[in-house]
């Protein structure tokens, strides 16, 4: 799956960066991702950044979004849920085990 350098440059590490093209479309995949929500997001534009993540194996993709004070955790199946600001984040299934306050998160 072919997605831009920009959007992808946060999920790699720093030796991965350089052999990363500068602009364009980079042909690699994470196990997972993080979207944080800033205010000029639109939804449907998250929705289609989510979706290309899902469709590109990455599992679970959170969407963080600070001014609600919420995320979302999506997975492959479907499968969404929404955590409160006193909920907390989980990397099932490729981290079992790490879960995470979404208030330290958002603080």
């Amino acid at each position: 799956m072919a997605m831009q350098a920009e959007s992808m440059a946060h999920l790699v590490t720093a030796d991965e960066l350089l052999g990363f093209p500068a602009t364009g479309y980079a042909r690699l995949a994470r196990d997972c991702a993080v979207e944080v929500v800033s205010p000029g997001n639109r939804a449907g534009e998250l929705l289609a950044k989510v979706g290309q993540w899902l469709d590109a194996g990455m599992t679970p993709v959170w969407v963080v979004d600070p001014a609600r004070a919420k995320a979302s955790i999506y997975r492959d199946g479907g499968e969404v849920t929404i955590v409160a600001a006193d909920g907390r984040l989980d990397g099932a299934p490729v981290l079992p085990t790490f879960t995470c306050s979404l208030d330290d998160v958002l603080h």
